[in-house]
């Protein structure tokens, strides 16, 4: 597995999740209009949280819903916030290293580095520290 495989997973949740987000909204703003049945607000929070906050917000502008609810318009300006920070710490090449720490404890999978490449399989026999 690479590193460019990682990142294709992780970009087509990210757009799953935002297409969900994006969805959940529409729907929520036609049962308003209709008085049908609602999809709660935590579940429309959760969607962004989970990495749906681009389409959230684009929803939420483009259909006029939910703009002057409050405390929900706040909690999703947060986690748009929260998101823009963890992708400007991302870009931060220290907070990439500690990032990839992170994620290589999560994901122990033998040879897979974000750092540095695949890892090298290491030698054992003569000459080698190894034994």
């Amino acid at each position: 597995m690479t590193i460019g495989i990682v990142m294709f997973g992780f970009l087509a949740v990210l757009v799953l999740f935002n297409l969900l987000a994006f969805l959940l909204f529409y729907l929520d703003k036609q049962q308003a209009v209709d008085g049908g049945w609602r999809v709660p607000e935590r579940v429309l929070l959760l969607a962004a949280f989970l990495g749906g906050s681009i389409g959230a917000k684009i929803a939420q502008r483009r259909f006029r819903h939910k703009t002057r609810k409050q405390p929900f318009r706040f909690y999703l300006d947060l986690i748009v916030a929260l998101h823009i920070g963890a992708i400007a710490l991302m870009a931060y090449p220290p907070a990439r290293l500690v990032a990839a720490d992170a994620i290589e404890r999560m994901l122990p999978v033998e040879g897979l580095s974000f750092k540095d490449g695949p890892k090298k399989p290491r030698r054992f026999g003569p000459g080698s520290d190894d034994f």
